[in-house]
């Protein structure tokens, strides 16, 4: 394999190197620039269908798309790769595996890189779903970490895949965890819009950008009513951008 044939199971070599040097030196960097660097080396090509928000507050919702070999950093990658600004990913503060012995190696070590991946760009690191007891406070610091970053800038983009991880098959939409409405809501309570993006593979990787809409729940839901009510909207419309469900 050579950088001009890579596919959705590789390691983005184009950028590796650089960024395996920057969490050792904790080096700043542009995931759009290395996400535009990477995906143009693609083969077959990115597909692009819609268009991304550019002039107000968004919330960009993804499907968590995956099948047997598809490197899931490939879902953020082509997103951003399409913005005409970076985005401020939320990912996990770790991978959680089912059984004992990755747990107990690879888990920890997850956990060392993808903090350092979150500081080299810039990213909100938050626990895996679904959330173990004791970090409801990690979770809480970072909801409160976006907020402040939302308040703090004109045009801010914040890039969710909201199922949380690999739950549903190829092409379709594993329910929510609970929480990932409530989140959505204040944001939304921020001014900020949602854009559905649905990535799939057809004949190539695919993105396709929906119509941002705003998310008004129904007067008179208690908390819980709310945030179920808003988990079956976000997952309807991001469902809408992919093959065969509309």
């Amino acid at each position: 394999m050579t950088y001009s044939d890579l596919h959705p199971s590789s390691i983005p070599w184009p950028i590796a190197p650089r960024l395996f040097l920057a969490l050792w030196t904790r080096e700043r960097r542009s995931f759009q620039a290395d996400a535009r660097r990477a995906v143009g080396k693609l083969k077959p090509p990115l597909k692009i269908y819609g268009s991304p928000v550019v002039d107000r507050h968004c919330l960009l919702t993804v499907n968590h798309y995956s099948r047997r070999g598809f490197q899931a950093w490939w879902i953020a990658l082509a997103v951003s790769s399409a913005t005409p600004q970076d985005i401020h990913w939320i990912i996990t503060a770790a991978w959680r595996y089912p059984d004992r012995l990755r747990s107990w190696l690879i888990t920890p070590a997850s956990r060392w890189v993808l903090r350092r991946i979150a500081h080299t760009y810039n990213f909100t690191i938050m626990p895996p779903m679904p959330p173990k007891p004791d970090e409801v406070a990690a979770r809480a610091n970072a909801v409160r970490e976006v907020i402040q970053r939302v308040k703090h800038h004109e045009r801010f983009l914040v890039g969710l895949a909201p199922e949380g991880g690999d739950f549903a098959p190829a092409g379709e939409v594993a329910e929510l965890p609970k929480g990932a409405g409530r989140f959505a809501l204040l944001l939304a309570d921020l001014g900020m819009d949602i854009q559905p993006i649905g990535i799939y593979e057809d004949q190539g990787l695919c993105v396709r950008f929906g119509q941002p809409y705003h998310l008004t729940p129904p007067q008179g839901l208690d908390a819980d009513a709310r945030d179920e009510w808003a988990r079956r909207i976000l997952r309807e419309k991001i469902l809408a951008e992919l093959p065969g469900k509309t």
